[in-house]
């Protein structure tokens, strides 16, 4: 049994396409409730999915369920083992754009009572054992390199990438401790690359925009470029007061400064610049970092 998230551009829509699977289709549920009251049991019921405001939820047995929260998140649960080919191979008819897995271990929490996974926020469920982006949903990553970079194990099939965060044979301490860096990397944590929405920025950007490529310089000088304000920077790429900014550079004033900052900079699709000769020279364009290396458990 699996249980998961999914969102995308038409939830109900995605909802309809689940409860059109063998799963859901072959018997009528138990119980049906929009906007949590109960409702009339009856073939057809798929019908009332835009019916709710607020929640729709059908409940066939504890490995069988179907919720649709308006706008955010569809909620399934549904008798698939963890095996990531059978997963991905259910996902590929889904027009989603981001899923959600939850935990295989229930234990989690007595090993670590202070741990609260990150996720995808919006009502999907907190990073388990396995995520999902598809499509569009890439858009929320900071670069398209990100996922090759991330501590995980990443499967790709066209335009979904399949992230499995953990050994499934690893026992429940075991696994805890090889998700934790992966949910993170996955998250809007400073440390993470992906964008939620309502992202609140913690820095201002007070540079000088390129205008021919729509590039905002900020320079760095005496200081370090934390994760978190590169993330901020991610989020900035788009409108900023009324100029379109496509990218942030930060220029190193100081290029014995630099130091890991090409590598994070160039991981996060940020370029990273300096000054030689009087001049400015940019260096992320022709960085070429060595192939990733997968963590141990994913080899």
């Amino acid at each position: 049994m699996i249980e998961l998230s999914l969102s995308g551009k038409d939830i109900n829509a995605l909802a309809r396409k689940i409860s059109e699977q063998s799963y859901f289709h072959e018997s009528l549920p138990e119980t049906l409730e929009t906007d949590y009251a109960a409702q009339a049991i009856a073939p057809g019921w798929p019908d009332r999915i835009g019916d709710a405001s607020k929640c729709f939820e059908a409940v066939w047995d504890e490995q069988r369920r179907l919720a649709v929260y308006p706008g955010l998140t569809v909620e399934v649960t549904l008798p698939l083992p963890p095996d990531p080919e059978t997963i991905i191979a259910w996902l590929g008819e889904l027009d989603f754009e981001l899923a959600s897995f939850s935990t295989l271990y229930r234990e989690w929490q007595a090993i670590d009572p202070d741990y609260i996974p990150p996720g995808f926020t919006n009502r999907h469920r907190l990073h388990g054992a396995f995520a999902a982006i598809k499509g569009a949903g890439h858009r929320r990553l900071v670069s398209d390199r990100w996922l090759d970079y991330c501590p995980i194990k990443l499967t790709r099939r066209g335009d979904l990438s399949f992230v499995q965060f953990h050994d499934l044979k690893a026992d429940a301490a075991t696994s805890l401790q090889q998700a934790k860096p992966g949910h993170i990397a996955l998250s809007s944590e400073p440390q993470g690359g992906f964008i939620k929405d309502g992202y609140l920025l913690r820095h201002d950007f007070n540079g000088v925009l390129e205008e021919r490529r729509g590039v905002l310089k900020v320079t760095v000088l005496g200081r370090a470029v934390s994760p978190r304000e590169m993330l901020d920077a991610c989020v900035v790429r788009g409108d900023v007061k009324g100029k379109r900014v496509n990218n942030v550079g930060f220029v190193f004033l100081d290029e014995t400064e630099i130091g890991d900052h090409l590598h994070q900079l160039w991981l996060r699709g940020l370029e990273c610049w300096t000054i030689r000769d009087g001049r400015e020279l940019r260096l992320d364009d022709a960085y070429a970092p060595p192939p990733p290396t997968p963590p141990a458990w994913a080899r």
